[in-house]
């Protein structure tokens, strides 16, 4: 079907016109769409079109140079990679505590993680940690990848596997501790055990974070441009350390806020076993990391 389309109003029609063109019905609706969008009459329309464009698009640019294109994308990508990586961090932790929850009473241990201790996890490791990991700096590196299709899933394999594999090590490491008389005979009370695996579990936790922060190897990089991650990465291991030994003071408030944690305090060699045995997180991922190249290139 074709109509005869005046390009301007008011004249009469003629098909011989040369303002006149023969449209198809394709092309009347493309006529129509621009016209509805405001590109027809640049001039009396512009604000008009414009608002609609703000409205429609996900993000707006104020100017037409080309560095503001790059920036938006560079940027659009890096919250993205930090939204990750926050992940990551994240499901290792919930993936090792509903397991060690879930498997530690078959070994005779009844309670590895009181339920101060699991909001501990989510109180402060949440808050805390999206503060480590949602100020990763934009890398250069992240402008060669491929576009990201809207129906690809969040989770990919590869960090299916980090997650997994790391939750994993981490069960394995809690058991270990938990049941071996090795790691019990650093200390002189069960009271003082389950504080220390506490430690552990939070310390391995923290270390943790470094493998995120890189899908390669050099998980210490760009901690300058970061300065917030070690921050927060000591502060936690502080405020712990302050509710495990708070009670040493002699005020009531203070002994109370330990017996809320089921915490007491505890020496210096079952707090480097702690710490020793958490730093694993690290070497253990930097083998999968290698193992993953190897067989997934």
């Amino acid at each position: 079907m074709e109509k005869d389309i005046l390009n301007k109003p008011g004249k009469k029609s003629s098909t011989k016109s040369k303002k006149s063109k023969i449209l198809t019905d394709n092309d009347i609706m493309k006529y129509e769409i621009a016209s509805e969008l405001g590109l027809i009459d640049k001039l009396s329309e512009r604000g008009w079109a414009g608002l609609t464009a703000k409205e429609a698009g996900k993000i707006v640019i104020l100017d037409d140079n080309f560095n503001s294109i790059k920036d938006a994308i560079l940027y659009g990508r890096t919250i993205f990679h930090n939204i990750l990586k926050f992940c990551k961090f994240q499901l290792v932790i919930n993936v090792a505590a509903v397991l060690v929850s879930a498997i530690a009473p078959f070994f005779g241990v009844d309670e590895p993680l009181k339920v101060t201790h699991l909001l501990f996890v989510n109180l402060v490791m949440d808050g805390l940690g999206a503060m480590m990991l949602g100020n990763e700096p934009a890398l250069p590196e992240y402008m060669d990848e491929a576009p990201r299709k809207r129906t690809d899933p969040l989770v990919s394999r590869s960090m299916m596997y980090q997650i997994g594999i790391m939750g994993i090590w981490l069960t394995v490491l809690s058991l270990f501790y938990l049941t071996s008389d090795w790691t019990r005979s650093f200390f002189e009370t069960d009271k003082q055990f389950l504080t220390s695996y506490f430690v552990l579990f939070i310390a391995s936790a923290l270390f943790n974070g470094f493998n995120v922060r890189d899908d390669g190897f050099r998980i210490f990089g760009h901690l300058k441009e970061n300065p917030d991650f070690l921050k927060v990465f000591f502060l936690i291991l502080f405020i712990q350390f302050a509710i495990i030994n708070v009670s040493l003071l002699p005020v009531k408030a203070f002994t109370f806020i330990s017996a809320m944690f089921s915490c007491v305090p505890f020496g210096v060699r079952g707090w480097l076993l702690a710490y020793c045995m958490a730093f694993t997180m690290i070497p253990v991922d930097m083998i999968r990391k290698a193992v993953m190249r190897i067989f997934y290139k």
